[in-house]
């Protein structure tokens, strides 16, 4: 659904030779508007395009810029609230990332489980080879649910973020006080 209404209200350049509305004349001369369907098709996604935009949801929430975000709302909110409000919507969203990924393993897990369920007609490479991937999924698993015990006491790789956003939101509530004090300083001058 979030395709489509994208797609219906994105911006285009539409050439005078298309048109989304085709007007065809009825019986009595009125003229009918009836909306293209090639509108309500659903792209057709290049192969290689998705793979080149595929980005790890992990990465990109911590590569954000939280101490500018920190800094912003320490000098114009200069309220705790603030940043314990942000710091526990990270962690949440953080986790939320490593659950879908969680799911994601234990789903190919179960895949691999089930093609090891054939031994019988598998070769010993064949064999070997999906055990090993199997191992590499259960560390891989394990990390990631050592990361999201550890996001909710503030621990692992949230931590750093969690740092930058408290240090930019320290120095805005900060630089906030020197201005206030100098405009105080001014008015009373």
């Amino acid at each position: 659904m979030r395709n489509l209404i994208n797609r219906l209200f994105q911006s285009r350049k539409i050439t005078m030779t298309s048109n989304p509305v085709i007007s065809e004349p009825s019986a009595d001369g009125a003229q009918p508007a009836t909306i293209d369907p090639v509108i309500f098709a659903e792209p057709v996604e290049n192969p290689t395009a998705a793979s080149t935009s595929d980005v790890d949801p992990v990465k990109e929430l911590l590569s954000r810029q939280h101490q500018s975000i920190g800094y912003s709302e320490g000098y114009d909110f200069h309220d705790v609230i603030f940043s314990k409000n942000y710091k526990s919507k990270l962690v949440e969203e953080f986790r939320d990332i490593l659950k879908m990924e969680l799911r994601r393993l234990d789903a190919e897990r179960v895949r691999l489980d089930s093609m090891l369920s054939q031994r019988d007609e598998l070769s010993i490479f064949i064999i070997q080879e999906l055990e090993k991937q199997l191992a590499t999924l259960n560390l891989k698993h394990t990390h990631l649910l050592d990361e999201f015990e550890a996001a909710e006491f503030e621990r692992g790789r949230i931590k750093m973020a969690i740092l930058d956003y408290e240090r930019g939101f320290e120095q805005g509530f900060r630089d906030f006080l020197a201005t206030s004090q100098y405009v105080s300083a001014i008015q009373n001058a």
